[in-house]
């Protein structure tokens, strides 16, 4: 049985095969657009954090693969980062899709509280 799933983007609907999943857990899905030339900056609870690679699940649902390298290495990391609180992340998409971060710090636990995504 092959499991598929449909997912909205902004380029339309796309597909979604197990295949691909172990791309996804690389990358950013579609959905998120990538400019590398401006910051963002997102907000979102910290799934999982291997070495300076971390996960966040954003408040729409999403998971945002983080390469936080750069961060470490500035000592730009406010907090320690800890599985399932608010997290801050504020970077530049690479050209690959991955999100580099500048600085990662602790935001507020409540979503209601936290600032829009750009």
């Amino acid at each position: 049985m092959k499991s598929r799933a449909y997912v909205l983007t902004l380029a339309g609907l796309a597909l979604f095969t197990r295949a691909m999943a172990a791309d996804a857990a690389v990358r950013p899905p579609n959905s998120i657009v990538v400019n590398t030339g401006v910051t963002h900056r997102y907000f979102g609870v910290l799934q999982a954090a291997r070495g300076t690679t971390l996960t966040l699940r954003l408040r729409n649902g999403r998971a945002l693969i983080v390469d936080a390298s750069a961060a470490f290495a500035a000592a730009h990391v406010a907090a320690p980062l800890f599985a399932g609180k608010a997290t801050i992340v504020e970077g530049r998409f690479a050209p690959n899709g991955v999100f580099d971060a500048t600085l990662v710090k602790r935001a507020q636990p409540n979503p209601a509280s936290w600032d829009i995504d750009r």
